[in-house]
């Protein structure tokens, strides 16, 4: 708006200072090189072009106040996006195939809050509570792993995004979702029965087959168990003592050995199934983040990918997370109580997250269609919400941005009224010269080197007509300041001037 200002302006300030100022040449130099110090030029002129140098910083300044502001609206994909059991590509290198790098990268946000940039444990009304791209915390012992809009899903949408710099969608959708939930009440503890049939189906899965620990490294005897059971419907997970792990993991398959009396006293025991839940996620250009949601723990969905084949999560791939999840968790020394409020929650999260992981690994490992165990399907009530950067909308804001307009169109009104002035657009050094009566050049005899005038000149403009030759022109005339002005003529409508 600035440069549109500027190629009006300085021809209107010329035809200003031809009808209506002293028509000074150092006037005329000033204007026509915008130079506030130009030697000789009255001191309106240099308030006038000091001011159109000022005002664009002043309105830069101006425009900034109202940074911040957003603008949104609802819009639709086509072809519509497709959610499941994914993850996005969130690095360089995102292989799918690597079931500890599935894991790792999806349970890292809530490891940063609750361990290694600790974070206050959630408020009863802050569940449930988010972290990362698909983790939703339900409640202290209840977590869930939501399905996610798909890798192609996301690759488009930002290959959109990355057009507008500084936009975000909000993408709302119901989807399906790994849930663990805490067995309150459950009687393994002290009925025999209950537990060792626990047991034995546990040691028949594959490639679990039965209690998996990992050592701990705090303490001496401390290890991390997990033991998977009844085709993945329900999990026992638990930091424990007087393991017989001693260094890295072990998986114990019998179950006659003692290694279970040690694990059962410490053991939670958590149900798995597929739930309906709705989820809020925030993708910008480069990433995609889970904002809330909440799940439907009354109504289960096709939970049939949790008995699919080889479902069960790998020692080899789980345990050496865990260990790094859990050693946090691990008594030290002389304490013995390993109970903390984010103890029950990491459970809850540990074990829908092996689980996720498995199911994604054995999709791409095996070629398993996920789509054939509800593992993949269309948007569910999708909505989604472009959100772009934009100028806070306040009235102050429009007076800004009003400035350049109104001062060019008054310039423009102003150009228009003075049309008959004797003054091109092209006028200029070429023109003066070109127009210029020889016989006055000698007022400005001496500053051929130097450029500066002793005193002020006029420059009188002449537009001439001849009757006889039907000729027009326009000529220029120099003289001092002492001399009497020249009548100011005006061009005639229908001539052409040289």
């Amino acid at each position: 708006m600035n440069l549109c200002t500027l190629t009006v302006v300085p021809y209107t300030f010329i035809l200003l200072e031809a009808r209506f100022g002293s028509s000074s040449l150092q006037n005329y130099e000033a204007l026509l090189t915008s130079q506030v110090l130009s030697p000789g030029a009255k001191l309106i002129w240099r308030l006038a072009l000091g001011f159109f140098i000022v005002l664009p910083l002043g309105l830069s300044v101006a425009y900034k106040r109202f940074l911040g502001g957003t603008s949104s609206a609802q819009i639709t994909v086509d072809p519509p996006g497709q959610y499941g059991i994914d993850f996005p590509d969130i690095s360089t290198w995102a292989p799918s195939g690597d079931a500890i790098y599935l894991l790792a990268t999806s349970i890292s946000p809530f490891l940063s809050a609750s361990q290694y940039n600790p974070q206050p444990y959630p408020a009863v009304d802050a569940f449930p509570s988010p972290y990362g791209y698909n983790t939703l915390l339900l409640s202290g012992n209840a977590a869930a792993l939501l399905d996610i809009p798909t890798k192609s899903y996301v690759k488009r949408a930002q290959a959109s995004l990355s057009n507008t710099a500084g936009e975000e969608w909000y993408l709302n959708s119901t989807v399906d979702a790994y849930v663990a939930m805490q067995a309150i009440g459950s009687d393994f503890q002290s009925n025999d029965r209950t537990w060792f049939k626990a047991v034995n189906s546990s040691v028949n899965l594959w490639p679990a087959q039965g209690l998996s620990g990992a050592y701990l490294w705090e303490k001496p005897g401390v290890s991390i168990g997990f033991m998977p059971s009844e085709q993945l419907s329900r999990c026992f997970i638990g930091v424990y003592e007087n393991s017989e792990v001693q260094e890295g993991f072990l998986t114990f398959s019998n179950p006659r050995y003692s290694e279970y009396a040690s694990f059962r006293p410490y053991a939670q025991e958590f149900s798995i199934s597929r739930r309906r839940c709705s989820g809020q996620w925030k993708l910008n250009s480069t990433n995609i983040v889970l904002l809330g949601g909440d799940c439907d723990l009354e109504t289960p969905v096709n939970s049939s990918v949790l008995q699919g084949p080889f479902m069960v999560p790998d020692p080899y791939a789980l345990l050496p997370e865990l260990h790094y999840v859990f050693t946090g968790f691990a008594p030290s020394g002389d304490h013995k109580s390993i109970g903390t409020e984010w103890l029950n929650a990491t459970y809850a999260v540990a074990t829908v997250t092996a689980l996720w992981a498995r199911a994604l690994y054995m999709q791409e490992r095996t070629e398993l269609s996920l789509a054939d165990y509800g593992g993949l399907y269309p948007a569910v009530h999708e909505s989604i919400i472009s959100v772009r950067p934009t100028l806070k909308a306040m009235p102050l804001l429009y007076m800004v941005l009003a400035v350049h307009p109104a001062i060019t169109l008054l310039a423009l009104l102003v150009a228009a009224r003075l049309y008959h002035v004797p003054v091109g657009r092209g006028f200029g050094v070429v023109s003066i010269l070109s127009g210029l009566e020889q016989s006055s050049l000698q007022i400005i005899r001496g500053a051929g080197l130097s450029g500066r005038l002793a005193s002020q000149v006029r420059l009188q403009v002449k537009a001439e007509v001849s009757e006889f030759k039907r000729e027009a022109k326009v000529s220029y005339r120099l003289a001092g300041t002492n001399s009497r002005m020249a009548d100011r003529t005006q061009l005639q409508n229908n001539r052409e001037y040289a």
